[in-house]
């Protein structure tokens, strides 16, 4: 099992990149949480996936009520998927995602992602990665997928555990010098994972990001719709 999420993280990280990458591309931004973001946005194919990103307010929008709905949809014949980039660089400290809605009725090639990164290869892109997906049904049902990078290791170093479907859901993980706990709490479950040392990347210039994909840009059946209701960050003591 080990072997097969290091190959998916690998391909995600050959197609990964951040609304960084096509800031020129990218006009668009929403206010969330407190934070600016800006949205993906482009032409051409780009990670991960890889697939097509829109600014559209059909992808990305902000309701009254303060929450961030992520879509992914059919748009002249080809699917369009979403990104948000956080403005700001927030580093070490607590990254705390609340969801509304039944992860668990993901399509098989829908990806949630929940993260940090980087355009800088020295650290694998910064990676701190919370995913929810089957990974085109690699399981049977979606499950999670707690991940940890940088340039130094070979290979990400993962967690993967079942969702519990829930109506609402909380993500979150703690990242300080050499060290990163994730939790995540749906259906009155709680899972933890904790995993220290050279894997952890340093603070640098990676944003926060939220995303919705396709993997590998394979088809869903219909299109998908992701609710996320908060985001909150504290900074590390």
């Amino acid at each position: 099992m080990r072997r097969i999420l290091a190959g998916l993280a690998a391909a995600v990280l050959l197609g990964a990149s951040l609304v960084t990458a096509s800031a020129a591309e990218a006009q668009r931004t929403v206010s969330f949480s407190g934070y600016t973001w800006k949205v993906k946005a482009g032409e051409r194919r780009m990670g991960p996936g890889p697939n097509y990103f829109s600014d559209s307010r059909d992808n990305v929008w902000v309701d009254r009520q303060g929450r961030l709905h992520l879509r992914i949809v059919k748009v002249n014949g080809r699917w369009t998927c979403a990104e948000v980039a956080n403005l700001t660089h927030l580093g070490y400290g607590t990254y705390t995602w609340t969801t509304q809605g039944d992860l668990s009725r993901l399509d098989r090639n829908a990806v949630l992602g929940l993260f940090t990164w980087s355009d800088d290869p020295a650290y694998a892109h910064r990676e701190i990665d919370i995913e929810y997906a089957q990974w085109g049904n690699l399981w049977p049902r979606v499950h999670g997928l707690f991940t940890v990078q940088n340039g130094e290791m070979p290979s990400p170093y993962q967690r993967d555990f079942h969702f519990v479907p829930a109506v609402e859901s909380v993500h979150s993980f703690t990242w300080t010098p050499g060290r990163v706990d994730f939790r995540a709490t749906s259906g009155g479950r709680t899972v933890r994972w904790s995993t220290s040392g050279p894997q952890v990347p340093v603070p640098g210039d990676e944003l926060t990001a939220m995303n919705l994909w396709l993997l590998e840009g394979r088809a869903p059946l219909r299109t998908q719709h992701v609710i996320i209701s908060d985001f909150r960050f504290r900074p590390a003591r």
